[in-house]
């Protein structure tokens, strides 16, 4: 496990510098002066180009986990652990390239489908840090064949985390990308959500370091 981490970890930053520089090309004609709003608009065909793009992405890290993980939280932990490593080292390669974002306060567009995600840097950083070290924890658990378990509700509370976090990325973008208005993030919304969803795994994770410490002692 700690070989095939060392080789996901050097694949996904080549990954990542091929993303920024597809975005630094996107930008180029798009938006060379940054993202004003109200944002220019995608021509058609480059708009389904984009989606495929974003979908391809994902397909890809789901992938990667599948191929080298052996059960279903294996994979899953290595697809939290490729997207964050994907994520942080795009912007690491956009800052090494063209000096963007100019702080972790910049706004950027973060995905598109089902409508654009729209946030400073700063949030999906932070998400994908946690999701890199919940992932990393997993696995250790994993490599030590004392596999962690999580509850329905457990996975049903993680999933609402998750919606409400995408929700902070998606209220009020179409207002505005259409209109120039000023979009005020949502942080008090995110980092009560960000917690609550560290706060789940993390007491998971006490129970089972209990568990395991009560097995020994008998």
């Amino acid at each position: 496990m700690k070989k095939n981490i060392l080789l996901i970890l050097i694949l996904l930053i080549a990954f990542a510098y091929i993303e920024s520089a597809v975005v630094i090309y996107l930008r180029s004609l798009y938006y060379p002066d940054g993202f004003p709003f109200p944002l220019q608009s995608f021509n058609n065909s480059h708009l389904l180009i984009e989606l495929g793009r974003e979908v391809s992405t994902i397909i890809m890290l789901i992938g990667l986990g599948y191929i080298v993980g052996k059960n279903f939280l294996q994979r899953f932990a290595l697809f939290m652990f490729a997207f964050g490593v994907w994520d942080i080292f795009y912007y690491i390669w956009l800052k090494v390239f063209i000096n963007w974002p100019e702080s972790f306060f910049s706004w950027d567009i973060l995905f598109l489908i089902p409508f654009p995600w729209l946030g400073p840097v700063l949030s999906p950083i932070l998400v994908s840090s946690c999701l890199i070290i919940s992932s990393l924890i997993i696995l250790i658990f994993e490599d030590q064949e004392y596999q962690l378990s999580f509850s329905t509700l457990e996975w049903i509370s993680v999933i609402f985390v998750g919606i409400i976090i995408i929700f902070t990325y998606l209220q009020d973008s179409l207002v505005s990308i259409n209109q120039n208005v000023v979009f005020n993030y949502p942080w008090a919304l995110f980092f009560i959500s960000l917690i609550l969803g560290i706060s789940i795994f993390v007491i998971r994770v006490i129970r089972h370091i209990l568990r395991f410490l009560m097995a020994l002692s008998n």
